[in-house]
């Protein structure tokens, strides 16, 4: 909304309550000075803790340790990314035609020949 001189009497418009400095969160709670020793004995304990902590292990077996176990599951995540051939006796497929399980467990069929891919079982020839 304009006024005719082409000003907003913003005062008038928002009230004088949101125009009036408020002070600092700081101003109004004050800090109380820290305690140094209080301070000072937990960052004893932490040292002595993570000294007791790493005293007896060896890093480098346990970054080896990690890097094998990152490996496997890297090589999980990829073998259940690649599809599975089935090899059931009780399916009967036409000529080309090879059945897969895909990762969430459903069955598909594929012809390389035509490149075609069915969640349907073909029908024999």
């Amino acid at each position: 909304m304009q006024c005719s001189t082409g000003t907003v009497d913003w005062v008038d418009r928002f009230g004088l309550d949101n125009f009036v400095p408020k002070r600092p969160y700081y101003d109004i709670k004050p800090r109380e000075p820290p305690d140094y020793a209080a301070i000072e004995e937990a960052a004893k304990l932490y040292a002595k803790t993570k000294e007791l902590a790493t005293k007896n292990v060896d890093t480098k077996t346990a970054g080896e340790k990690f890097q094998q176990e990152l490996q496997r599951e890297q090589e999980k995540t990829k073998q259940a990314a690649e599809p599975v051939q089935t090899t059931g006796s009780l399916d009967f497929l036409p000529p080309g035609w090879k059945a897969y399980t895909a990762p969430n467990g459903k069955k598909y069929y594929h012809n390389a020949a035509t490149n075609t891919t069915q969640w349907k079982k073909p029908a024999p020839l």
